[in-house]
């Protein structure tokens, strides 16, 4: 692929280097140079790292002058038909709007969390304390690697109780709740020796793994029950982004300065303040 400006250029060399594109489900997944820009600002070049594109994050994009935006998630996955400004195109018209205003979009997604190191490896270190024997993919990617792939499966050195696990997780997202299933005879204070691990989504990848614990974003009631139920499984849920955000802030930025400090270009990488999950637990 051609890319007219170096600082684009650049920035892709450095995320290829990180996340080869190479480790992504392009099955479903849409990963790489999603929209390119005519013009990049490169004196410096400004990055804003975010899990999704909303209209605050665009808006916040607009304000600090940015000029790529990596959007873990992708705003398409399929092809779509027209690009408006019409409310109801929802994503689609957050790149209506990064196209008027001179904004790349680059989205690594599944490549991100294949790699290891990735965003699976994050989570597992932060619930396990890294503290844990091995840590291998659910499902092995296919240019040969076994050391990447989706989801994680963790032998853990000793029982650890769902409660720490959870505990564990609460302080580093900094929230006062999680939603947790247990299977029938099982609290929080019963330990698990392994533990399932798929960010996002992770009802499909997770099915009929061989862990007591699956740990993921989302699953459905069924989803949830069937894990109880047909293989005694606890499942928590920390909500889809909140198992991917921490990455971005406290791994990603990181790893793109120092790849990026190689360049012939300067970039500011700044981590986006007002990407959110969009669901959150209430009182009343």
């Amino acid at each position: 692929m051609h890319i007219r400006h170096k600082a684009l250029s650049n920035f892709m060399r450095a995320m290829e280097s990180i996340a080869p594109l190479s480790l992504a489900d392009r099955s479903w997944d849409n990963v790489g140079l999603l929209l390119e820009s005519p013009t990049v600002v490169d004196n410096p070049c400004r990055v804003l790292l975010t899990v999704d594109l909303t209209e605050p994050v665009y808006n916040e994009a607009v304000n600090k002058g940015i000029s790529i935006i990596l959007a873990y998630h992708p705003p398409w996955f399929r092809g779509e038909k027209s690009l408006t400004l019409d409310q109801s195109r929802g994503m689609m018209r957050m790149v209506t709007l990064c196209a008027a205003s001179g904004i790349s979009i680059y989205s690594p997604h599944s490549a991100l969390d294949a790699i290891r190191g990735g965003v699976n490896d994050h989570v597992v270190d932060i619930i396990t304390d890294k503290t844990f024997e091995k840590s291998v993919p659910i499902q092995s990617v296919s240019n040969g690697d076994n050391d990447c792939g989706v989801g994680r499966i963790v032998s853990l050195t000793a029982p650890e109780s769902i409660r720490n696990i959870v505990k564990r997780w609460c302080e580093y997202v900094k929230i006062p709740n999680l939603r947790v299933a247990l299977p029938d005879g099982v609290t929080l204070d019963d330990s698990v020796d392994s533990i399932a691990v798929c960010v996002g989504s992770g009802a499909t990848v997770l099915n009929g793994a061989e862990a007591s614990l699956y740990f993921t974003g989302e699953m459905s009631h069924h989803e949830i029950l069937k894990a109880n139920i047909a293989h005694n499984a606890a499942v928590i849920l920390t909500e889809h982004t909140n198992c991917e955000r921490g990455f971005l802030r406290d791994v990603l930025r990181q790893r793109l300065v120092d790849e990026l400090e190689k360049s012939d270009t300067p970039f500011e990488i700044c981590v986006s303040k007002v990407d959110r999950d969009p669901i959150e637990i209430v009182s009343v």
